[in-house]
């Protein structure tokens, strides 16, 4: 169990969250993964308000076919990656910080994300080279 705390949002904007599971071996057809829920204060009548959501499940099939990462997916994580190496340097982990750029850098040019010339991560990798 866990959560994020958002902070403040304006109406209408959108935050991405990247949420790393571990998912548990078995034989089922369906496998659920988590159970997502809202918690918020409404500004103007100040009352707490809950929404619950939809449990999230995958399928198991009993063969794998090829299967890609979602292109949203794998930005988010080529960025979670370099703050990564950011916090590492920040914490004074240079040795850490230094391995964890050389492996972002080696893995840029292959992620999904790169290969669809995403312009996020076009500038990540120029972010990558002068860090």
């Amino acid at each position: 169990m866990g959560y994020i705390e958002v902070g403040d949002l304006y109406a209408d904007e959108v935050r991405d969250f990247l949420v790393c599971v571990d998912v548990p071996t078995g034989d089922a057809d369906m496998t659920s993964l988590t159970k997502v829920s809202c918690a918020y204060k409404d500004p103007i009548s100040k009352d707490k308000v809950n929404l619950e959501g939809q449990e999230v499940k995958i399928q198991r099939p009993e063969n794998i076919t090829k299967c890609s990462m979602s292109i949203e997916v794998d930005k988010q994580r080529n960025w979670l990656q370099a703050a990564e190496a950011r916090a590492s340097a920040e914490w004074g982990d240079l040795g850490g910080a230094v391995a964890t750029l050389k492996s972002c850098r080696r893995a840029l040019p292959e992620s999904a994300a790169a290969w669809s010339s995403d312009h996020l991560c076009v500038t990540l990798g120029v972010k990558l080279k002068e860090m």
